[in-house]
């Protein structure tokens, strides 16, 4: 066995799912993910049993997902025994297809996200807090303006919805996550 194929014996193999309808000349470069996560800190045990899916499905606001491991085998019945955390990039926003830069920088922030998983961030419970925080927070702010039932009910959907949005933008794992999407490049999907 030659030394590169010893290297490659041994470099974490995180699982790939590309989802069914997934533009065909979109790939995933797995030596490229595989050091993209190395470089994120995330430990090799939790590389080996992680999955990347690549979502064929036309997506409103969502870029990308990051799932515990319990989340990933109930939002992926197909995967029901994967190992480990999951993370979903969206290939199409709003009826556009996303170009490999846009995906590549979903993906190292879903990765970010793994990473902070695995060395037990405590921004991620901040975050957390902050994101349902102030969800519910909007909703009760919403409830006391409205005047009937209809006008109670638009505001509450109106205030949770924007209380969310205010949550993710200052949670402190988010903006961490949008930091290194920044600062740490890739090119782990590509088009063929």
């Amino acid at each position: 066995m030659t030394e590169s194929q010893h290297e490659q014996q041994h470099q974490p193999r995180p699982r790939i799912v590309m989802g069914e309808g997934v533009d065909p000349s979109i790939g995933i470069d797995r030596n490229a993910l595989s050091e993209t996560m190395q470089e994120l800190g995330i430990s090799e045990n939790v590389m080996n049993n992680a999955t990347v899916v690549v979502d064929p499905n036309n997506r409103l606001l969502n870029y990308g997902t990051h799932y515990s491991k319990r989340e990933a085998r109930l939002r992926f019945p197909g995967l029901r025994n994967t190992p480990g955390q999951a993370v979903r990039v969206s290939a199409k926003v709003r009826g556009k297809e996303r170009t490999e830069k846009q995906m590549n920088r979903t993906l190292v922030h879903e990765l970010e996200h793994v990473a902070q998983s695995d060395r037990r961030d405590k921004k991620v419970t901040a975050g957390h807090v902050a994101i349902w925080g102030l969800t519910a927070a909007g909703a009760l702010a919403g409830n006391r303006i409205g005047k009937n039932k209809a006008s109670k009910t638009l505001g509450i959907v109106v205030g949770a919805i924007a209380g969310n949005r205010l949550g993710y933008l200052g949670a402190p794992h988010e903006r961490q996550a949008r930091a290194r999407a920044r600062e740490v490049r890739t090119t782990a999907i590509h088009r063929k």
